[in-house]
């Protein structure tokens, strides 16, 4: 893969993953690449050095049963689907298969945790523990690689109210999932 000249964030995941079109609705191959900085791009090919279109910013990342849009599933046959909403538009993703489409969930959940709004924040634990409770323990491995625990760690450490609350609340569910010991609070353990 060939990043575009001048491009200064580092591809998290890169693969193929099947893009509905958004005037034509008609699917297409494309190779899509998570940057460290939020962006997500879609190239023609992994050779490709110019992007099709990059989308920014992701304000949160949908599973198949969260998304609105009524006919934008069911009349396709295609499994390991997400999708990815934005300001103007959700993008509809399918993925080869589950654990594909599982990393890729996790990393974008990642990406809307650590650079996004509270409003997609929220959507974006939520779809993580759907995924999660959904998947298989080799998939859950995924998220230690993903930094999704240390992302919930530090969201929970500088956020307030309700986020503070989904932070903690999406971080025990899938440190339970993974078997881990509870998360310990270190401002509740300062106080005490």
């Amino acid at each position: 893969f060939l990043r575009p000249l001048g491009l200064m964030a580092t591809p998290l995941i890169q693969a193929t993953l099947t893009k509905r079109g958004g005037s034509f609705k008609s699917w297409k191959r494309r190779w899509f690449v998570l940057y460290d900085n939020g962006d997500l791009s879609y190239y023609a090919s992994a050779k490709s050095k110019e992007p099709i279109h990059t989308i920014n910013p992701i304000i949160t990342v949908l599973t198949a049963e969260a998304i609105q849009e009524p006919v934008a599933w069911p009349h396709t046959n295609r499994e390991h689907c997400f999708g990815v909403e934005t300001e103007g538009r959700t993008f509809f993703v399918c993925a080869d298969t589950l654990h594909e489409a599982f990393r890729w969930t996790a990393s974008l959940a990642n990406s809307v945790i650590k650079h996004g709004k509270e409003e997609g924040i929220q959507v974006a634990c939520q779809t993580l523990l759907t995924c999660c409770t959904r998947t298989t323990a080799d998939n859950l491995s995924q998220l230690h690689g993903v930094g999704v625990l240390a992302s919930l760690e530090q969201l929970q450490a500088w956020a307030s109210g309700d986020l503070k609350q989904t932070a903690r609340r999406t971080l025990d569910q899938i440190r339970a999932l993974l078997q881990l010991p509870p998360a310990v609070d270190s401002a509740a353990a300062a106080a005490a």
